[in-house]
């Protein structure tokens, strides 16, 4: 039978005045406001500067250092007039070249993988803004069904109520269509809390807030 949910009354009064659907979105507005996006952008920007730094250790280091602080492998040119307190160094990686390959490889591969993994983020909150998107529509196109579903009852219900008065309806006429007023109210307001929780997250697939 016709139950009301007083619960369910009280949560969709919450919905009962909603802004509007946001509009004029870009798909390149998500980039810079969902943080899902922005830390697999800086995660790619990471793994990018990862490989350039592996790529860097195939060229030879210069660098200038006391004799005393030695340690590896070096070419050695002393100074004129320093040579016993510095020397000139250069560092080639000539055996450490297949470990540094293996290093580059290793941060190549990386790098691909979070530029997979960003490409599939971006098409992933594309399609979910354009699910909300779709879905709001349908929600408000229902509601608003729903309310001329009402109102036209809450007419139909005014004349019975006056059609009882002058003895040309009985009481159970009168029962059975406010029953059915409140079962309309109880769909509209239904209709009305699915529409605002679907704004919500409408809101937050595209990185936004509630406007002031």
């Amino acid at each position: 039978g016709f139950h009301l949910d007083k619960q369910q009354l009280a949560q969709s009064a919450l919905f009962l005045q909603l802004p509007l659907p946001p509009s004029g979105e870009q798909p390149e507005g998500l980039l810079n406001r969902r943080p899902d996006l922005m830390a697999a952008a800086a995660n790619v920007q990471a793994k990018a500067a990862a490989l350039a730094s592996a790529k860097a250790d195939f060229l030879p280091r210069f660098d200038l250092r006391f004799l005393w602080q030695t340690g590896r492998i070096e070419l050695l040119t002393d100074l004129d007039g320093w040579g016993s307190i510095a020397s000139f160094g250069v560092q080639l990686p000539i055996f450490t070249a297949g470990k540094i390959r293996a290093n580059v490889n290793a941060k190549d591969a990386a790098l691909k993988t979070a530029l997979l993994e960003y490409n599939h983020a971006i098409l992933q909150a594309l399609a979910e803004v354009d699910n909300r998107y779709q879905l709001q529509y349908a929600l408000t196109r229902q509601v608003n069904e729903m309310a001329d579903t009402v109102s036209n009852n809450q007419q139909r219900e005014a004349s019975i109520q006056k059609l009882f008065k002058y003895g040309d309806k009985t009481l159970d006429d009168v029962i059975r269509v406010q029953l059915e007023t409140l079962e309309y109210q109880q769909e509209l307001l239904a209709a009305r809390q699915a529409s605002g929780l679907n704004l919500i997250a409408l809101y937050k697939a595209i990185g936004s807030g509630w406007s002031e």
